[in-house]
């Protein structure tokens, strides 16, 4: 008799654990992927309103002036402080004409970065990586500025999970 008491035993657990472990990582599934949505189309709006900046800014060749350059810098600084992304502005050859995080990558060539080469050719491009020890997660985000029909430079964004993992932990 025993015996039978056990197995019904088990067997109910099994049937109140076995749902809550499946509902559970259905609902991990659907956080994460609302999470990645979310943050990547916050982070496409910083980049319009980037790019339209820099479209008003500019003459009617995308060339900013040293002046308009350092208005630029010092407005996506802001963004930056203000989203939490970091915020690169690149010309239309892929070179960094500002950066919210540091005036070190200024000048140098992004064009070779698969997400830049699409945006380049005027075609909104994302993508997201792992670091190596794979406890966050980095998202980009190109978005060409287009001027008169083409393209005159790139919104460039990037994000870490950092925050999103410091605060689940």
């Amino acid at each position: 008799m025993r015996s039978i008491r056990w197995k019904i035993v088990i067997l109910s657990v099994v049937v109140l654990i076995v749902p809550i472990i499946l509902l559970s990582r259905y609902m991990m599934t659907r956080f994460d992927q609302f999470t990645r949505q979310n943050l990547e189309e916050q982070m496409i709006d910083v980049a319009f309103i980037v790019g339209e900046q820099y479209k008003f800014m500019s003459g009617a060749d995308g060339a900013l002036s040293a002046t308009g350059t350092a208005v630029l810098s010092e407005a996506i600084v802001a963004y930056s402080a203000e989203t939490g992304s970091r915020i690169q502005v690149l010309s239309s050859n892929g070179v960094v004409l500002a950066d919210s995080a540091s005036n070190t990558t200024v000048g140098a060539n992004l064009s070779t970065l698969p997400e830049v080469a699409v945006a380049l050719t005027g075609k909104y491009k994302a993508r997201w990586s792992l670091t190596e020890d794979r406890s966050y997660m980095f998202y980009y985000v190109a978005r060409p500025i287009i001027k008169e029909g083409r393209p005159v430079g790139v919104a460039y964004l990037s994000r870490s999970t950092s925050p999103i993992m410091k605060a689940i932990k």
